[in-house]
């Protein structure tokens, strides 16, 4: 038996110990990588600890302010009579990594006061200390005052791939939508 025939099988262990250990932590970094895209439980809120629409990953977009309204009615029925709106949007993450991409839209909308009021009866929001953040500079237009929100309202604003965050305005017009999707 020669030297190199006595050092195979010791050194089958290590090689088979270091391939399971690298398994591992590539499993290990993918499945908590994952975790951070979009939050799943949109039940998770109450008035005062909000749904968090925010990711650890940076919102990239134009910062151009938007007005138009067709974008916004037609992701969300429950704008459909929006008088107007201001808003931003993006993409989350890094531009040059490939794959599927998760989007953002920040939006203060003002709605007819009977729509704003059917929000109200459908969806059992309650007075909150939690005020809403959007994205600057459309930050610089949110209104003064209290607000209104509920794991109810965020629901409904969080259809199909989208999760949303929602708050009224005790102005009787006023929602503020923060919202990421896919």
């Amino acid at each position: 038996m020669n030297a190199d025939a006595a050092q195979t099988p010791s050194r089958r262990p290590a090689t088979a110990a270091i391939r399971i250990a690298a398994t591992l932590v590539a499993a290990a970094g993918l499945m908590l990588g994952g975790c951070a895209i979009i939050p799943h439980d949109s039940t998770s809120r109450n008035p005062e600890s909000p749904m968090t629409t925010d990711t650890p990953m940076q919102r990239g977009g134009t910062g151009e302010l938007r007005t138009d309204l067709a974008p916004l009615t037609s992701r969300f029925g429950l704008l459909e009579s929006a008088e107007s709106a201001t808003w931003l949007s993006g993409r989350m993450g890094d531009d040059s990594v490939p794959g599927p991409s998760t989007y953002w839209i920040d939006a203060i909308v003002t709605l007819p006061e009977a729509d704003y009021q059917a929000l109200l009866d459908d969806y059992t929001a309650v007075d909150t200390t939690t005020a809403p953040v959007v994205e600057s500079p459309l930050d610089e237009q949110l209104p003064d005052g209290q607000y209104l929100a509920s794991p109810e309202l965020d629901a409904a604003f969080s259809q199909d791939a989208f999760r949303s965050t929602v708050h009224l305005s005790t102005d009787g017009q006023t929602l503020i939508l923060r919202s990421v999707f896919q």
